[in-house]
Formats: structure tokens, sequence, C-alpha cells
């Protein structure tokens, strides 16, 4: 049996109210904003669009149009992608693929459906202690992250780790070839 990996409407509520306590997520959303381009940017797997709003709002968009796409898959984007005039220039994700059954098929979709760039961030390391939500299906570490996307057809605009306070995430910031 394949167990859930949808957060419940009390998690939700928790991982919120964690943006308000410590300054990881602000930091994630900071460094992923310095990298976001164009006007259309789509965030999957999110729970609440608070990074994209956020990030929105950091980069002062006009005009812009931010998505956020709560699933860890693109089997029902064909439905959202209807009222898009034309691809996201930039599709994130931050800490889903560690939640996925298949990560290789989530970068995979984001690189066909993205214009331009795709941007990932994953904790670093096993913290599954400090997880408040479904368990982490994958760890991951700075060599197999980064060898994860060396099978696509990327061109790495940056690498990195995001220092926070109570764990440190990776970024691989790619723009397709």
């Amino acid at each position: 049996m394949i167990p859930n990996t949808i957060y419940t409407k009390d998690q939700v509520i928790e991982s919120i109210t964690g943006y308000l306590w410590y300054d990881a997520p602000w930091t994630i959303i900071r460094t992923i904003a310095q990298f976001v381009v164009g006007k259309i940017l789509l965030d999957v797997g999110c729970d609440t669009g608070i990074m994209s709003l956020t990030i929105q709002n950091l980069i002062r968009a006009q005009g812009s149009e931010f998505w956020s796409y709560n699933e860890q898959s693109f089997e029902t984007w064909n439905n959202t992608k209807r009222h898009l005039i034309r691809k996201p220039d930039t599709i994130i994700t931050s800490h889903v693929l560690e939640h996925t059954y298949y990560p290789e098929g989530l970068i995979q979709e984001s690189i066909e459906e993205t214009a331009t760039r795709i941007i990932h961030v994953v904790p670093d390391g096993d913290v599954n202690d400090k997880n408040l939500g479904t368990p982490h299906l994958h760890i991951y570490n700075r060599k197999n992250f980064y060898d994860l996307f060396k099978k696509f057809d990327l061109r790495c605009i940056h690498y990195g780790i995001i220092k926070g306070d109570r764990m440190d995430s990776l970024i691989y910031v790619g723009d397709k070839n």
C-alpha cells in the first residue's frame, strides 16, 4: 500500500504557523526570488500559495501571473494551464521533491512545462525528526541532489546551500538549453 503524502488541514495550519516563528521559509523565499525570471511563475506542490505571493511582492512583478499549484505532479496541470497565455517562465518547488515517489518525473515535467527556468529546493540531509508533515521518501545531500539533475538537458545557473536556523536546504536553479 502506498502511504498518503497529502497534508491534512491541521498540518497545513501548523506549517503556516511555522512561517511566522522561524526564519528558514523566509530565507528560502528570498533566495528563490533572486533567481525568478519572466512574468509567469508556477509554484508546484505549495501548501497555501504564501511563497508565490511573497515572491511576487519581493520582486514587485507588476502585470505578472504567479500561480500556485497544490499538487505534487502535473497530472491535472492541463486543466490549470488553459488559464495561462503561455508557459510559465519559472517553475519552482520548495520542499516537495523529497515527498514524491518519482522526483525525476516531476523534474522532467517541470522542464517540459517551463519556458525558461526551473528552481528546486530540498532539505539538506535527514530532517524527518524536524518534519511536521508527511514523511520524506528521499533524503538528499549535496552530491545526490546535484546528481539528480545531471541526466537532464539543463544549464546550471546556481547550485548551493540555503542556511536555516532549524535546517539547511539545497537549491538547484537551471535553465533549459
